[in-house]
């Protein structure tokens, strides 16, 4: 896992947004620059068998294969002779680490996870995560329990006549069939199958969280009381960010019953012991629990809305009352408290002296020898770094980020700099000023409209650097392209923006909150579920009460049914009005591609596109390896990566997971990180039904500066194999006959008049829930989705296709560095480069970017003789090139 940020912050404004794209994509490549060769960056969530111990060899199937001569690779039909053909008749299993090269071995006895599925290897080698790792398990006494729903195929469950002598090669001995069943029963419960009455994927290590992928986006507020109240409004809108990205199908080699990552990753950090899970709730990764905001709207019913449990620590909460905090948010800080800190620094710690805590901090107290309120570095400037290690391993799906104090003189006001005014390359100067407890940017540079445009384009033009009070976004899922990362994270940028202007009241009961949040893990949630939301979110309406509605209603106020209730408010349209307004003196390149954000997003949410999850499940039941019965083979999982590592880069266009955006979806960066256009990158696309206004700023964008796809024409008629439930009865195993009409673009087919069993429906509405989305119906029918399968027999990644690159003169030609670039080099060609330069940053070397340091130095990473250390090399070698000649190489960064 790799982190990628900008080198500086975005300015908080509708025009910076067409730079958002360019940004994400640009760091993809810096990271490709610096990797070895058939190493290739994948945006999926997790890598689909990180800890499995299946190979392609499912061990379902194995007597067929073995009366078949033996499956792909086998080199000795008998089971004698090579490490491959010893696995082909040991039903197909992988050794324990298999799943990575060097294989990372589990040992359940020593080290820092005591994993039966993951090594060691697998952690960063910096002190602070191996610490966490260990922490976490000692503190709850036992290993991380993480279990997540197993996906019922229809042969997920091994009938036990499936263990008997016809599933070994003719004329092995009894001894051979004894040790055969044995270790048929071990992988049964190392998959999960055995464990939890066989219904969940059991996983026991950190890395199955913490190894996961997402794209978070953090946003500077002008003071305190703003931020407040966008902490309160966006953990409202978190459930529904998560259901928009869902890409977590597979886990552990297995198919989930879930579409996301939270579970997964609420269990891989849960250090409570068994009598705190009592009192403590949730894990200290879960949804947010207490609204903080200190306005009217939530004081008058302060009660109503915080009702669910959220204990806090009574000394944090009785000093912070002390020092002046109000009691709603004191009582947040306070609530953070009642977590240990998982790492800590060593210069920190006292020494109790035998005595019990609580005694030794009052000995220490009347002693005057700590000041609690006080943190101090070096004797001179205050600190918030004790807050901030504690804050930083609680995981919630928001996150209230006070201004960082390291550069801060003891007696300096929280959040104060001491250069108020900067003055950026650009040539526009920002002043700060502190007025009570709300921090004002005032513009100095009054620029004309005209002048816009020829802004966008210099470089170095960033938004504010002085600390500010922040708030952190964090539910989103990483996607497969940079174009689905950028489109769900402007949408909720511009809203953001509304925000703060508008004062839109999103309030529901916590308790509320924490359903959505369960809701938008189930399997394509985003079609399958409702979400609680608020009937007006306007703060001037009376109405407060609250309806549960479809995630295209929430966002775009369409009723996904003839007659249903939508919000009165709909949050892309107050986008669009927001822009209608804040737009025409600017640049209508970002509002073209603005609008095709929103388009793409339209697309998803209405049923026309899939989430990841959704494709990659599609992908899985479309695989001539899928066998029916949960397991995600070795095959599989390349072939997820490799087409993964594809669409990352642009080389494929899906029509099947973008529709008619999928032209738009590709690399617009050249290697001397200019933006570049070619093909029909020159346009944003946005659909003729796209509800945009039909007059002014916006609709004369869209006539001059974007591509005119069509609307979606053709019928809905119903498809064979995807018969599905009505939006109004998708819970139902039986329902009447009677057939519905969606409106234009509607999400169902015709009902079912009786649901078969799965094991007579095989088809794709049994992997999605029963809602297939129309691109994959088209696909599905005419079986243009095994098309998939032959992607890997193209070019590979290494040798991406050339193309024709133009550059579109009025507004990409000038750009050659950009806000969110960043200003390390790309080394591309020698490898000794490219490893000095990782070498260089990993052990202990300033950063060029942050101009940071690693205070630990050479200690805290990995030698060059621990690098090349591999145990029994040869084997290993000889291991990865046997599995490489079967399919190739793929590797995830």
């Amino acid at each position: 896992m790799v982190e990628a940020i900008p080198e500086k912050p975005f300015p908080l404004d509708l025009e910076s947004l067409i730079y958002l794209l360019p940004s994400m994509q640009i760091r993809r490549k810096k990271i490709q620059a610096v990797l070895p060769a058939d190493c290739y960056v994948v945006s999926l969530t997790n890598f689909p068998t990180l800890g499995a111990l299946v190979s392609d060899l499912d061990a379902s199937t194995d007597s067929e294969k073995n009366q078949n001569g033996g499956s792909r690779g086998d080199t000795n039909e008998t089971g004698g002779g090579t490490h491959e053909g010893q696995r082909a008749t040991n039903s197909g299993i992988l050794k324990p680490g298999d799943f990575a090269f060097p294989a990372a071995v589990p040992d359940p006895f020593r080290g820092c996870s005591r994993s039966i599925f993951v090594g060691d290897e697998v952690i960063q080698k910096h002190p602070r995560f191996r610490t966490l790792t260990a922490n976490i398990r000692e503190r709850r006494g036992k290993k991380v329990d993480i279990t997540v729903p197993l996906f019922q195929d229809v042969c997920t469950f091994p009938r036990a006549d499936r263990i008997d002598g016809s599933r070994t090669p003719a004329g092995d001995s009894a001894k051979a069939k004894t040790l055969h069943e044995q270790e048929y029963r071990r992988q049964l419960m190392m998959e999960g199958k055995t464990l939890h009455d066989g219904r969940s994927i059991y996983m026991d290590h950190m890395v199955f969280g913490m190894g996961m992928h997402c794209a978070q986006a953090t946003f500077g507020c002008p003071s305190l009381s703003d931020a407040r109240y966008l902490y309160d409004q966006l953990g409202v809108l978190a459930p529904l960010w998560l259901s928009l990205t869902a890409a977590t199908p597979f886990l552990r080699g297995l198919v989930a019953a879930t579409d996301t990552r939270w579970a997964t990753i609420a269990g891989a950090v849960d250090c409570r012991t068994s009598k705190e899970s009592r009192a403590l709730p949730k894990s200290r990764y879960g949804a947010f629990s207490l609204y903080i905001g200190d306005h009217g709207s939530l004081h008058d019913h302060i009660d109503f809305y915080n009702d669910i449990p959220a204990p806090v620590n009574r000394r944090a909460y009785a000093a912070l009352i002390a020092s002046g905090v109000d009691p709603v948010l004191a009582r947040h800080v306070a609530f953070l408290f009642v977590r240990d800190p998982m790492v800590i620094f060593r210069d920190k710690l006292v020494d109790c002296q035998g005595e019990e805590e609580e005694e030794a901090i009052r000995r220490l107290e009347a002693e005057a020898r700590v000041d609690w309120a006080v943190d101090v570095y070096d004797g001179k400037y205050q600190t918030t770094a004790d807050f901030e290690n504690l804050q930083s391993t609680n995981w919630n799906s928001v996150r209230f980020k006070p201004p960082p104090s390291f550069n801060q003189f003891v007696g300096q006001a929280v959040g104060q700099t001491s250069k108020p005014v900067t003055a950026h390359e650009g040539g526009t100067q920002n002043e700060f000023t502190e007025t009570n407890e709300r921090r004002q940017l005032r513009n100095e540079d009054k620029e004309s409209p005209g002048a816009t445009a020829q802004r966008l384009c210099r470089s170095g033009t960033t938004g504010p650097t002085v600390e500010c009070w922040r708030v952190e976004f964090r539910t989103p899922e990483i996607q497969l392209s940079d174009f689905e990362n950028a489109a769900c994270i402007a949408l909720i940028t511009v809203f953001v923006q509304v925000l703060l202007e508008e004062r839109f009241d999103l309030y529901i009961p916590m308790s509320l909150n924490d359903e959505n949040m369960r809701r938008s893990s189930q399997l394509n949630s985003i079609l399958t579920q409702k979400f609680w939301f608020r009937k007006d979110i306007r703060s001037s309406s009376s109405d407060r009460s609250f309806e549960e509605f479809y995630l295209h209603e929430i966002l775009f106020g369409v009723p996904v049914v003839p007659g249903r209730q939508t919000p009165a408010v709909a949050l892309v349209p107050a986008c669009l009005a927001y822009m209608e307004r804040r737009l025409p003196s600017g640049s209508p390149y970002a509002a073209a591609q603005l609008l095709e954000f929103f388009d793409f997003l339209r697309h998803r949410t209405q049923g026309i596109v899939p989430t990841n999850a959704t494709f990659l499940r599609a992908y899985l039941a479309a695989h001539p390896d899928y066998k029916h019965d949960s397991v995600v083979s070795r095959t599989i999982s390349f072939g997820v990566c490799d087409l993964a590592a594809k669409i990352g880069h642009g080389t494929v266009r899906i029509p099947e997971l973008f529709g008619p955006f999928a032209h738009r979806v590709g690399m617009r960066i050249s290697d001397d990180e200019s933006i570049q256009a070619y093909g029909d990158f020159s346009k944003p696309l946005v659909t003729a039904d796209f509800p945009c206004p039909l007059g002014g700023f916006l609709a004369s964008v869209r006539e001059q500066h974007c591509e005119k796809g069509p609307a979606e024409a053709e019928p809905h008629s119903s498809v064979s194999g995807m018969n599905q439930k009505t939006p109004e009865n998708l819970l139902c195993n039986h329902s009447a006959g009677a057939s519905f009409s969606p409106e234009k673009y509607g999400l169902c087919l015709s009902r079912r008049t009786k649901m078969d069993p799965p094991q007579s429906d095989p088809g794709l509405s049994f992997y999605l829930g029963g809602r297939v989305p129309l691109t994959l119906q088209k696909a599905w029918k005419s079986q243009q989705i095994q098309r998939f399968f032959d992607f890997r027999n193209e070019n590979s990644i290494s040798k991406m296709e050339m193309r024709e690159f133009r550059i579109h003169k009025d507004v990409w030609n000038p750009v050659r560095e950009f806000r969110g670039s960043s200003h390390r080099p790309i080394t591309t060609n020698k490898a000794e480069s490219t490893w000095a330069w990782m070498l260089s940053t990993a052990v202990g070397g300033p950063d060029t970017d942050t101009g940071a340091s690693d205070e630990n130095g050479s200690t805290s990473c990995p030698s060059l003789g621990e690098i090349g250390d591999i145990s029994d090399e040869a084997q290993a070698e000889k291991r990865y090139n046997g599995a490489r000649e079967q399919e190739g190489a793929c590797s995830q960064g």
